[in-house]
């Protein structure tokens, strides 16, 4: 959920905040770790063209703790900042 809202996949809004943050200087998400994608402790296009294909395709979810709402305990999403999650919507 790396735009916040509570909901994965269904638009681009994922990718784009990654992207705008990444390349443009655009604000932080509001959980970093929720888009490292790949769980690799870094986010960047990679992360981004996953989430796209996953969002569109449904190949290649995210890597853990996804599809469940909680706070992740992997060390990777410590590397980028690790939140409390936001409500979840199903």
């Amino acid at each position: 959920d790396c735009d916040g809202n509570g909901v994965f996949g269904g638009s681009p809004t994922e990718a784009i905040v990654l992207l705008n943050f990444s390349f443009r200087g655009g604000p932080p998400p509001s959980c970093l770790a929720a888009c490292d994608a790949e769980a690799n402790g870094s986010v960047g296009i990679t992360d981004a063209l996953r989430i796209l294909r996953a969002a569109f395709l449904g190949d290649g979810q995210p890597d853990a703790p996804f599809p469940d709402c909680t706070t992740s305990t992997l060390e990777t999403d410590g590397a980028v900042g690790r939140e409390s999650p936001t409500a979840c919507v199903d």
